[in-house]
Parts: structure tokens; C-alpha cells; sequence
């Protein structure tokens, strides 16, 4: 299952990622040498550290600038599938690794910022969806039909990529089977709940 509530500290030598509840880990990312590790939680987190609840993580995306860490600060529940929650994105945050943009010439500047305001305006676009543990890639009749190897796969790796919207940009992450609780698969699309009464007992339809 993929870490549903985490908490993003950021320091200007690296960002750590901690998921809320009974879990003694933590997710480094160095953002100098750009490695990413999972470590044990054992006092790593400076007190001068920021930080901020974050819903998951998009991935990493490469500009002029350097490496910049997408994450979901924001999502609204749009209804459940067999009782497991499908949730819509709501709003994103483009972090840099990179503490200073002084390694670029005013040119190259420019053209990142531009590239940046890009990413921005893609991800402000409606219908990003995402499930912490319901595979939406797959049809209905396509999961029924899986073995049971099939369901205890990371939902990333079990994932048909084609309609997998971050499958590139995860790709630093998807590097590390370690860091499985932490691939979260987004999907750009449509998800429609409808719910018909018809006397009894209520009919469920999902378009997904």
C-alpha cells in the first residue's frame, strides 16, 4: 500500500519525507548529489527544517535548472470503488533541488522560468486522479481476472504504463523497489460516480 499522509521537511541540504503513523523510516533526498535512500527515523530532522503535509509524490521532473521534486499538497475525495477511496488532485507544489538559479546565465534563466511556469500551468489542468490502493489503469474485468501474484505486485509495477500520466517523471524513484510504499501512479482523465435509486436497493455506476 502507498503511504497515504506524509510530511515533507525541507532543509537547504536535502528533503525528507516522513509518513505519518507507526512507520520508523524517513525518504532522503539529497539535493546536491540527488540520491534518494530510505533510512531509519532516528533524529534526522533538523529543528530549523520546514515543513508542510503533503498527499504524495508525482515525481521528479528535469529543467535547465536542475531536478524538481513534484508533490501533491492537496486532494479531494471523488468517491470509492469496493470500498477503496478514488481521489482527484487538487493542488500541486514544483520544488527545486537546486537552492539558487545563479549556475545559469540570464538566457538559460529565463527559458527555466518559462519551462517552469509550463509545468505549472499542466498540472493546474483538471482531472488528475489517483488511488493508494485501487489499481484505475486496469478494467473492472481485467483485475477480476488477475491471479493473486498479480494483486500483492506495488500497484505502480502492476500498472498498464499507457495511462499512467507520471510513469517518466517517477522514474528516479521506480529506480529503488525499496521505495515501492512511496510510487504513486496518477492517472489524467475522466472518473464519474453516478448513483441511481431505482426503488431498492441503490445502483452504483462507475465510468472511469
Amino acid at each position: 500500500m502507498v503511504h497515504e499522509n506524509l510530511i515533507l521537511y525541507i532543509t537547504p541540504e536535502k528533503f525528507l519525507i516522513e509518513p505519518v503513523g507507526n512507520f520508523d523510516e524517513l525518504l532522503i533526498i539529497d539535493r546536491t548529489s540527488r540520491e534518494i535512500s530510505l533510512q531509519r527515523n532516528q533524529g534526522q530532522i533538523p529543528p530549523s527544517a520546514t515543513s508542510q503535509s503533503i498527499c504524495g509524490i508525482m515525481g521528479t521532473i528535469h529543467l535547465l535548472g536542475g531536478p524538481y521534486l513534484i508533490v501533491i499538497t492537496k486532494k479531494s475525495n471523488v468517491g470509492s470503488i469496493y470500498g477503496q477511496s478514488i481521489w482527484k488532485i487538487e493542488d500541486t507544489e514544483v520544488i527545486p533541488y537546486a537552492r539558487t538559479m545563479l549556475h545559469l546565465t540570464e538566457e538559460q534563466a529565463q527559458y527555466n522560468k518559462l519551462y517552469v511556469s509550463m509545468v505549472h500551468a499542466v498540472l493546474k489542468t483538471p482531472n488528475f486522479y489517483f488511488s493508494y490502493t485501487y489499481d484505475l489503469s486496469h478494467t473492472l474485468q481485467r483485475l477480476h481476472n488477475t491471479s493473486p501474484d498479480f494483486v500483492q505486485m506495488p500497484l505502480f509495477q502492476r500498472a498498464d504504463q499507457r495511462f499512467i500520466w507520471n510513469s517518466h517523471i517517477m522514474r528516479d524513484f521506480l529506480a529503488q523497489q525499496e521505495l515501492q510504499d512511496y510510487w504513486l501512479p496518477v492517472i489524467h482523465g475522466c472518473i464519474l460516480f453516478l448513483y441511481l435509486c431505482l426503488f431498492k436497493p441503490i445502483i452504483e455506476i462507475n465510468v472511469l
